[in-house]
């Protein structure tokens, strides 16, 4: 992306060498498909000899199924980390991604859902988090804004300047969807009685003006034209920051779930700077993480110890999916070889600019 600064200068950090085409083929299969590169994979990364082959890969990754279903899986667990209903939210994500669905609209969709919460679609977050105002707006704010709000939910957070009236606020947005079993509703009200207590809190953002009501609109409206803008100042970078930890084993910023505790230089040194280029660009996930990938940060060897914050690369482990389809890949399972582009879509065409020799 023009313009971007390499993440660690402004921490005075020397870069680290870049890294080897094996190393950097390897790493981009592992973090945009979940697996490793099959023989005739890795054989076509090395036959070529065009001087744009990483780039190629990146955008061949991008549009193998493989990592919609990847990052699918990365965001229904973002989403609903303590879920074990996930798979029909996981179901509309893959959907979603492999449209490249903007990442507002997506955030919109499952703010404002409604109808049949067992089934792929967006109402398939309500049942996974459970259907309950207040897991709801925690969720909402670890998830989509980066913000552990779950702690002020009884007492005033101890650490940072969240308040009750802040938690049950955006709890309020909710009140009403969880009144059947498996659905979702668009309940009108805009207070809440916070459970165990008959304490009552009136719907409110978690920053900026009070939202403004109108009869007929949805509560859930209102806050999802306000949390999935441009001018929020935790949702795009939230996204960027989980992204890059995703690709490169450390958020831009180390409280992965905390953006609201960042000093405001913090922020401004690279956070908010990507953020803005996020939005600007229309929320385009493949954009960011193409960004990313084609990065010298992200092209850099990885370092035995890291600074936190710094955006260098750790030395990372396989996740326990990743070790599974390695095995299959490696193993030449059927389900391998059934998923790579190499024995199926690309039977027959060059796979690579500057190859000779095409797809077998």
């Amino acid at each position: 992306m023009p313009g971007w600064r390499p993440p660690g200068a402004a921490k005075g950090l020397a870069p680290r060498p870049t890294a080897g085409g094996d190393v950097f083929l390897r790493r981009a299969y592992l973090e945009l498909t979940g697996t490793i590169p099959s023989v005739a994979e890795a054989r076509d990364f090395f036959d070529s000899t065009s001087a744009g082959n990483r780039e190629w890969l990146i955008q061949n990754l991008l549009d193998d199924k493989r990592f919609a279903e990847h990052y699918a899986r990365l965001w229904a667990r973002t989403l609903a980390p303590a879920g074990n209903t996930r798979g029909p939210l996981e179901a509309w994500l893959r959907n979603e991604l492999r449209k490249n669905t903007p990442f507002d609209q997506m955030a919109k969709a499952v703010l404002t859902a409604k109808g049949d919460a067992t089934k792929a679609s967006p109402a398939a977050f309500y049942f996974a988090v459970g259907n309950s105002p207040e897991r709801v707006a925690e969720a909402v704010a670890r998830g989509l804004l980066g913000v552990r709000l779950g702690c002020a939910q009884c007492h005033n957070h101890p650490f940072t300047r969240w308040k009750r009236e802040h938690f049950w606020g955006l709890a309020a947005f909710f009140a009403g969807t969880g009144t059947a079993p498996g659905q979702v509703n668009d309940g009108f009200t805009t207070r809440i009685t916070a459970t165990g207590s008959s304490l009552e809190f009136d719907a409110k953002f978690l920053e900026g003006p009070s939202p403004k009501f109108s009869e007929g609109r949805s509560p859930r409206v209102v806050l999802a034209d306000w949390l999935a803008t441009p001018e929020n100042p935790y949702f795009a970078a939230n996204v960027v920051n989980r992204v890059w930890q995703d690709l490169c084993g450390s958020g831009l910023v180390s409280t992965i779930d905390d953006l609201d505790s960042l000093e405001a230089a913090e922020r401004a040194q690279i956070l908010d700077e990507f953020a803005a280029k996020f939005a600007a660009n229309g929320f385009n996930l493949r954009w960011l993480v193409t960004g990313i990938c084609l990065s010298k940060a992200y092209q850099q060897t990885s370092a035995p110890s890291i600074e936190p914050g710094s955006a260098q690369r750790p030395v990372r482990v396989l996740s326990p999916d990743q070790v599974l389809a390695a095995l299959d890949q490696a193993l030449s399972l059927k389900k391998g070889r059934g998923l790579s582009p190499r024995y199926n879509t690309l039977r027959g065409k060059p796979c690579w600019p500057g190859s000779k020799k095409p797809a077998a």
